[in-house]
């Protein structure tokens, strides 16, 4: 299947974020995406708690640990989507977030790159 987004997660050791991670790509309002985690031999149970999560559109695949930027290559290489979003497993997205980029997407067809806002929190304070 075609999807018009495809989600690409590295994922090593981070057991107290992808769970939340995932959620917050499940709760988009535009759904029309797959997720790929390229598990890069997480040592932790972040492997599985990826697993426990039950999604026709979520497709897991395990590596050797080879690095953040092997791993996402994997994933991008995997993808059936007509566009590549990325997101690392310690991150989340607002449900607005693919709407959002499908509606730049729409308005910019020619541009190479998209993305819209975002925040970084740092010791408790959201920049």
């Amino acid at each position: 299947m075609n999807y018009f987004f495809s989600v690409v997660i590295p994922l090593f050791n981070k057991e107290n974020y992808i769970l939340k991670t995932l959620d917050s790509v499940l709760k988009q309002e535009y759904n029309d995406f797959e997720i790929i985690v390229i598990n890069d031999g997480s040592s932790d149970s972040s492997l599985e708690k990826v697993k426990s999560v039950k999604d026709s559109r979520l497709k897991v695949i395990s590596q050797k640990n080879q690095g953040v930027s092997v791993a996402r290559n994997k994933g991008i290489f995997e993808a059936k989507g007509q566009y590549i979003a990325l997101l690392d497993a310690d991150d989340y997205w607002y449900p607005h977030h693919l709407k959002s980029l499908k509606q730049l997407i729409e308005l910019f067809p020619d541009a190479g790159i998209y993305c819209d806002a975002y925040e970084i929190m740092m010791q408790k304070k959201t920049i």
